[in-house]
């Protein structure tokens, strides 16, 4: 399945065209994805919300909607 994804998405050359300081960024994002959020981050994030690998908002946090357990309350 990961495979299928990876060839799917061209995440190898996708990798392969970032510059060696947004691939370290991209690793740590793997690690902690809040790093995203960090003023050199926002242009990966926005890179990745653009080939659809992630999301960058949860709009709709209706419990029925969940599959298992529901989101936890809002602080």
């Amino acid at each position: 399945m990961v495979k299928r994804l990876i060839i799917s998405k061209g995440l190898s050359s996708f990798v392969r065209s970032l510059g060696r300081e947004v691939r370290e960024l991209l690793w740590r994002a793997v690690e902690g994805p809040d790093s995203l959020l960090s003023p050199e981050g926002v242009p990966l994030l926005e890179r990745l919300v653009d080939i659809n690998m992630l999301i960058d908002s949860i709009t709709n946090r209706d419990p029925p909607l969940w599959i298992n357990q529901p989101p936890p309350e809002r602080d």
